[in-house]
């Protein structure tokens, strides 16, 4: 269940910022349930005008640390800045049995 969140967080990150490379789709696409990989894949995050013409000042994030929640059920992912260390954040994944694997089915921010 870990790293099953743990792959889709490191997928998360280009995604909430606006970018979404081949990889981090694919990544979803495995970590997630049919229906929620596509919830989130048909609703791409958008980068203001401001930072697409100005890429470079897009701040990048990365996963800090993956961790079991409350509930049998539930990972809490922390992230932090790669530019900014006092920049972090953190968001709370539900993850099912989906076919015999563990997979993503909400995020909460």
């Amino acid at each position: 269940m870990l790293a099953v969140a743990a792959r889709f967080a490191a997928a998360y990150m280009p995604y909430q910022i606006g970018r979404l490379p081949g990889w981090a789709r694919m990544a979803i696409k495995r970590t997630c349930t049919p229906a929620f990989a596509h919830y989130l894949l048909s609703r791409p995050a958008q980068q203001s005008p401001l930072l697409t013409l100005h890429p470079s000042d897009v701040e990048p994030y990365r996963v800090a640390s993956v961790n079991l929640a409350a509930g049998s059920n539930r990972v809490s992912v922390s992230y932090v800045s790669e530019q900014d260390r006092a920049d972090t954040g953190a968001f709370l994944l539900t993850l099912a049995r989906h076919r015999g694997r563990w997979l993503v089915v909400a995020l909460e921010t």
